[in-house]
């Protein structure tokens, strides 16, 4: 079994009704940050984009979760970060991170890439910390103009 901090981390199908859950929960905090966004999670036309998802949980209880969605052969990109209010501020959501790009590279992946709004200035600031830097290139699935879009440089495996 793997683990963030104390917490034991699942992988599960992009279908399992607790990341359903949280990625539900992430849109709408999402929403409330974001004035004038209003984005309901569509679980028909994103969920079958996901490639990797896993699980945070305390006990039986999911508290965190992500995602990744390999968008070529040498890029992948982190989606749906959401942790529970209770469990912030504890180092979850790094170790998450972590954890994802180690998956990426293990995958092949020499770029890790992500979008988060300026208004969530903690998750700015976290990504920043993990050495993502805000970039301008070519947008996947443009959401609003608040959006920051973010890259990584990850090393290449074996090196």
């Amino acid at each position: 079994m793997m683990f963030v901090n104390d917490f034991p981390m699942i992988e599960v199908s992009n279908s399992d009704p607790r990341f359903v859950e949280l990625a539900t929960r992430h849109n709408e905090t999402l929403n409330a940050f974001v004035p004038g966004r209003e984005y309901v999670y569509d679980t028909k036309n994103t969920l079958p984009n996901l490639d990797y998802v896993v699980l945070v949980l305390d006990g039986k209880r999911a508290i965190a979760t992500s995602a990744l969605m390999f968008v070529d052969k040498t890029t992948a990109e982190i989606m749906t970060v959401h942790i529970h209010s209770d469990y912030r501020d504890r180092g979850i959501v790094r170790a998450l991170c972590n954890h994802l790009e180690q998956v990426a590279t293990e995958r092949g992946c020499t770029n890790v890439i992500l979008d988060t709004w300026e208004q969530l200035v903690p998750a700015v600031k976290l990504y920043e910390s993990l050495g993502y830097e805000r970039y301008d290139g070519e947008i996947l699935h443009p959401i609003d103009k608040d959006c920051i879009y973010m890259r990584k440089g990850l090393a290449e495996k074996g090196s």
